[in-house]
């Protein structure tokens, strides 16, 4: 190899590396720069599956920030703690409540948030985020209650009985 080719060489991986850290910055500046708060929800008896960290969270569809961490609760077994990271610019307010929902057909999940007034105190940062009920918790009512309506289609005496014992009280 001859130093003219050495030099071109040189030049060439030196140019390179500017170029690769020229366009890392332009990517990961913004993303370094971005303000956000941290909160977290507690899931009791629910199952988070489906749900990853980098999922979006949504305010009345449109996306505010991402799940940042998924854990079991070390305190309590039953639950899940999710924590958020919220643009600082939305307004969290502490009657704002979150429920997961389901993205398409494919199993995945984000976090819904939804309520809120503007009336409402502002939900200071790394606080709790209540919980309602999301599609997941209602389609399972839905199969419990049409469970219960064919066995009482299936067993008219025992629905009979229950439809008098009803009236009774």
């Amino acid at each position: 190899m001859t130093k003219q080719q050495k030099a071109r060489l040189g030049i060439f991986l030196i140019v390179s590396f500017i170029i690769f850290i020229a366009v890392l910055g332009v990517f990961l500046l913004p993303k370094l720069k971005e303000k956000r708060n941290i909160y977290f929800i507690n899931f009791r008896g629910t199952s988070v599956n489906g749900l990853y960290v980098g999922s979006p969270v949504k305010y009345q569809g449109v996306e505010v920030g991402r799940v940042e961490r998924i854990m079991v609760n070390p305190d309590d077994i039953d639950s899940v703690l999710v924590y958020t990271k919220v643009q600082k610019a939305f307004s969290m307010k502490k009657d704002m409540t979150a429920a997961l929902m389901y993205m398409g057909i494919t199993g995945q999940k984000f976090v819904e948030l939804s309520g809120g007034s503007n009336e409402s105190q502002n939900l200071e940062p790394r606080g709790e985020i209540v919980t309602r009920r999301g599609l997941e918790e209602k389609a399972q009512d839905i199969v419990s209650n049409i469970d219960q309506a064919v066995l009482g289609i299936s067993n008219p005496v025992s629905y009979t009985h229950l439809r008098a014992h009803e009236t009774v009280l």
